[in-house]
């Protein structure tokens, strides 16, 4: 379903719509609305597909789903009204509730991550001889914690990292802090709470001969989303 003039999708959408059109049958075309709610248009791919989510591989998320019946609904009544869709997007209708996706590797070890969060993680990783450059960080959704699990072979024995909350560039999250929490395999969770601007923390898991291990992260302040839980230097050894 490719944006309006974009290959190799367009010549078929032409056709559809021509008939469509000649035949007086109603339809809305996704694209106008796209291009009413987001700038660029191609924009609203990365809110409402799950691009990342190889269950989806580019289908709607279900936030993309409510934006589409919602606009379908209104044409069956009589006409798409673009401007009742942005009020109702400005006003939160048709954000993501949930979006399950994999990354290939985080440090050659397999990671899924569940989240509410619009972009939940941030990684950047570097040659194996400096792995101190490997970061990850995770952003804990409005009303649901951000998890993410760790997957191993059994041979490794633990996760060292520098532990700290820390926010966008340029943007305040007073009095903000997070929740974070912790467990190997299917062990007890473990808690630490981590203050907006506060210094990093070292942390250290040991989870000798474990499969997986399982970090949640919690934002209960006035602000969620606004911290970021982020692993510096992040080694597993």
């Amino acid at each position: 379903n490719a944006l309006r003039g974009r290959q190799p999708a367009a010549w078929s959408d032409e056709v559809v719509l021509r008939f469509l059109r000649e035949s007086g049958a109603p339809h809305v075309s996704m694209r106008d609305v796209f291009e009413a709610l987001c700038e660029p248009s191609w924009a609203c791919l990365d809110r409402f597909a799950g691009k990342n989510d190889p269950t989806l591989a580019g289908h709607f998320n279900d936030g993309g789903n409510r934006l589409a019946f919602e606009a379908m609904r209104q044409g069956l009544e009589g006409e798409v009204s673009l401007e009742r869709l942005r009020e109702l997007d400005a006003a939160g209708a048709f954000e993501p509730t949930g979006e399950r996706f994999r990354f290939e590797s985080v440090l050659g070890r397999t990671v899924l991550i569940h989240s509410r969060a619009l972009y939940p993680c941030y990684r950047q990783e570097s040659l194996p001889a400096r792995s101190d450059r490997t970061h990850l960080g995770l952003r804990a959704g409005a009303d649901l914690a951000t998890t993410l699990t760790l997957f191993f072979d059994g041979t490794e024995r633990r996760l060292l990292a520098r532990a700290s909350a820390v926010t966008d560039a340029g943007r305040a999250c007073p009095g903000e802090r997070l929740v974070v929490r912790w467990r190997v395999d299917e062990g007890e969770w473990r808690e630490r709470t981590f203050e907006a601007g506060g210094a990093a923390e070292e942390l250290a898991v040991e989870f000798e001969g474990a499969y997986q291990l399982t970090f949640e992260v919690v934002d209960p302040g006035p602000d969620a989303g606004c911290l970021w839980f982020a692993l510096q230097g992040l080694r597993i050894e």
